[in-house]
């Protein structure tokens, strides 16, 4: 950060990005996406690609080769039962084509469940007072008050600004599989299970919605939610998708701690 004359500018890293992709993405010609929140998978994956344009044909390669019109043509899903680089890319009747659009769909092992008992209803919540422009280290600090919630929301802070939250407990997963966590927030917030961060949201913002996938065996896992508020609008949401759970607000039903 600089001053000069009264003004104050900033140093920035600047990426590059080609003008003709950036034309082209103007004009429509955006390349293929894939349907699914999450590139990871148990034992299969149905890959399924999609084009914003109903004209648009898909060509793809799993080889780590450029896709022309040359390679695989895209029709319907197709399941895959290991690890693998997708590379697609649309192609107009006017001879225009998107970019190339990379997915590197992995196969994982679940995360192993927990062994717990004598485990209580509800999160443990612990209440932060204080002022900040990103998530706080919370091991150096003291709570102002400890909770029980049932529900991950903004209930239990009892104020509108400089606060912070970390909910922590177990959430207890129904089946093995994949499960995608979706945590939006106003301001900053981060979810973990055990000690991998599964999304990350954290700064100054608006509310917005990010979210992250992990591999979870049947039982009871670690949970940990970390948010704080600076001032203005405050937000906090977190909700699950996976098997045979279509993208919901997390049950109390489920939460626990020790």
């Amino acid at each position: 950060e600089t001053e000069n004359n009264g003004l104050v500018t900033y140093d920035r890293e600047i990426m590059k990005i080609d003008p003709e992709i950036v034309a082209l993405a103007n004009q429509g010609y955006l390349p293929p996406r894939l349907e699914e929140d999450t590139q990871i998978f148990i034992d299969k994956y149905e890959v399924k690609l999609a084009s914003p344009a109903k004209d648009a044909q898909i060509f793809y390669s799993t080889d780590d080769s450029e896709p022309s019109q040359q390679s695989k043509k895209y029709f319907e899903p197709f399941t895959i039962g290991s690890t693998i680089t997708i590379k697609a890319r649309a192609f107009w009747p006017n001879g225009k084509a998107s970019r190339v659009n990379r997915f590197i769909i992995c196969k994982v092992e679940p995360r192993k469940a927990a062994a717990v008992s004598g485990l209580k209803a509800n999160l443990k919540v612990d209440i932060y007072a204080g002022q900040w422009k990103m998530l706080p280290d919370f091991t150096n600090l003291t709570p102002a008050a400890k909770k029980t919630a049932g529900k991950m929301d903004l209930a239990a802070a009892g104020t509108n600004k400089n606060f912070a939250l970390k909910y922590t407990g177990f959430i207890k997963i129904p089946q093995t599989g994949v499960y995608i966590f979706y945590v939006t927030s106003d301001d900053g917030s981060r979810l973990l299970i055990g000690e991998e961060v599964v999304v990350n949201n954290d700064g100054v913002h608006g509310a917005r919605e990010k979210n992250g996938a992990i591999a979870l065996e049947k039982g009871f896992h670690p949970l940990e939610l970390l948010y704080f508020q600076d001032a203005g609008g405050r937000n906090l949401q977190v909700r699950l998708a996976g098997p045979g759970l279509k993208k919901q607000e997390i049950p109390s039903s489920v939460l626990s701690h020790r």
